[in-house]
């Protein structure tokens, strides 16, 4: 009985009572329509302050769960309360929830779609928040629309061999759909390397290697050559990466690389297509790499030749 009368008040908790309330409304329903006096209640619920009793009473009428009703007893009045019939009170209940339902799912549809885009906002970095050093890079695409999403900075000796390190990820503001992300890599060295064939070979080496832990848990095969990409009249090395899916083996191909040696720093830039969206226009997939490819020479003072 002690059991059963717990999963009764445990279950009126849940129907817009905390645990007074529930204890309260559960004793009166004992009492049926007769109801009872507050010294009666106090006698079963001796946990309950005389004052804190009638408060809550109070608060059980304004639900519309108890009532107040005046009993003639010997010639005296006297106050008693009387539950509410627990299936027209769960009936209430029931109904006022379905409309705090369909409260939440108009919200959803004219509301949520504008805090996601806030909330998404919010994590993106502003100008202010990437490093000084990167800032003449994005600031013409960041004033076109350009999302930066993340930023990695590191200094000292890494995989790469060099003692700084910078990398971006970033999202195109009207293809985010065909292309998932834009990478961006700046490895810094103490030397100038753009002309050092040994320094290249090793950085694309270890470039492929990063390549692959990143994407080996999303493919059964990824295969990486080595490949050359035309832009502004000069040639730059690039990455071929192709992949094979785990569950339908199809290759996919992820995209346009480029490899920028410049004085002491390679830039490595990249694109990671969303292959969910299979169509591709691979001119417009170019000409997204060229303009970021621009930028670095541009800041960077290197001359070339405009379309």
């Amino acid at each position: 009985m002690v059991e059963l009368e717990k999963s009764l008040i445990d279950a009126l908790q849940r129907m817009d009572l905390d645990s007074n309330e529930a204890q309260i409304y559960y004793t009166l329903i004992k009492y049926g329509k007769r109801g009872t006096i507050v010294r009666k209640l106090r006698e079963e619920l001796p946990f309950i302050e005389r004052t804190t009793l009638y408060s809550i009473l109070k608060r059980l009428i304004e639900k519309e769960c108890v009532k107040e009703n005046l009993l003639d007893e010997e010639g005296k009045n006297l106050k008693t309360f009387i539950a509410t019939d627990p299936k027209e009170y769960f009936n209430k209940i029931f109904i006022k929830k379905k409309k705090e339902l369909d409260y939440l799912k108009g919200v959803k549809v004219k509301v949520i779609e504008t805090l996601q885009n806030v909330y998404v906002s919010g994590l993106n970095l502003t100008y202010d928040d990437l490093d000084p050093f990167i800032q003449p890079y994005f600031e013409s695409l960041l004033k076109n629309g350009w999302i930066v999403k993340t930023q990695r900075k590191e200094e000292g000796i890494n995989i790469l061999g060099v003692k700084g390190y910078y990398e971006y990820h970033l999202q195109h503001p009207k293809l985010s759909d065909k292309i998932r992300m834009i990478g961006f890599v700046v490895s810094i060295y103490d030397n100038k390397v753009e002309d050092d064939e040994l320094t290249i070979t090793f950085l694309i080496k270890q470039l492929k290697k990063i390549i692959n832990e990143m994407h080996k848990v999303d493919f059964k095969k990824i295969e990486m050559i080595d490949g050359e990409v035309e832009m502004f009249g000069k040639i730059f090395p690039s990455i071929i990466i192709r992949a094979e899916e785990k569950q339908s083996n199809n290759y996919v191909d992820f995209g346009n690389t480029a490899i920028l040696p410049i004085k002491n720093k390679v830039f490595f830039i990249w694109e990671e297509l969303n292959h969910e969206n299979p169509e591709f226009d691979k001119e417009e997939l170019h000409n997204l790499l060229e303009e970021i490819v621009e930028l670095v020479l541009r800041v960077e003072g290197i001359s070339f030749q405009k379309k």
